[in-house]
């Protein structure tokens, strides 16, 4: 069993949890597709919340010749056969891939399996959540990084939004980075989001006029 982020190398949220029996050879060949989708596992799994199974006749019919090459390669590590299926988070997509080791497909097994591994990437992401306090941001500062990331409005939207000038904007959103350790206000949203202070109340900053 394998437990996968699907983020590209370099971006965050990129992690990987060898359950059992898989080497580093095969959680290397699930991440060789990365960036360009070679993987149909982790293409397929974002597209449908019901198990893939790797030799299924119309899973294979829809592929091309290098994502069928791809699987080749994975029955080249001695997984040659198996089901994927997509684990639901917030923070970036994300599947568990599992070789029957009873040799069958049991859908009560595959539904164990990936109960225990949904719960385990929860336990992941709760254990890399920053604890310190001093990293809470200010209503305002939520403000001007959700409005910038989610809203996608400018500098000078996010201003007239907040009626404060666009200097404040770009200082409260270079506080806000600093304190959540990102070089970009998305990075920082991504840390809010891990840390669990997206939707909690902070300390309010002091009220500013137009």
């Amino acid at each position: 069993v394998a437990l996968t982020t699907h983020a590209p190398p370099g971006e965050l949220g990129r992690f990987e949890v060898c359950v059992h029996n898989w080497g580093r050879a095969a959680i290397a060949h699930l991440r060789s597709g990365l960036p360009d989708c070679a993987n149909p596992l982790f293409e397929r799994t974002e597209l449908d919340d019901e198990p893939i199974s790797w030799n299924a006749v119309d899973f294979r019919a829809g592929l091309g010749p290098d994502q069928l090459a791809w699987l080749d390669g994975l029955a080249r590590l001695s997984l040659r056969d198996g089901i994927s299926q997509r684990i639901r988070t917030a923070i970036t997509p994300a599947s568990c891939s599992m070789t029957p080791a009873w040799g069958r497909h049991d859908p009560v097994a595959v539904r164990q399996v990936v109960h225990m591994a949904s719960y385990a990437l929860g336990t992941i992401i709760a254990l890399r959540r920053s604890k310190d306090a001093s990293g809470l941001l200010t209503r305002r500062e939520r403000q001007c990084l959700s409005l910038a990331v989610f809203s996608g409005l400018r500098p000078r939207e996010v201003a007239e939004t907040l009626g404060v000038s666009i200097n404040t904007v770009r200082s409260i959103r270079q506080s806000a980075s600093a304190r959540l350790g990102a070089r970009s206000q998305e990075e920082a949203v991504w840390r809010l989001m891990e840390s669990g202070q997206l939707f909690q109340g902070g300390g309010l900053g002091r009220q500013r006029s137009r």
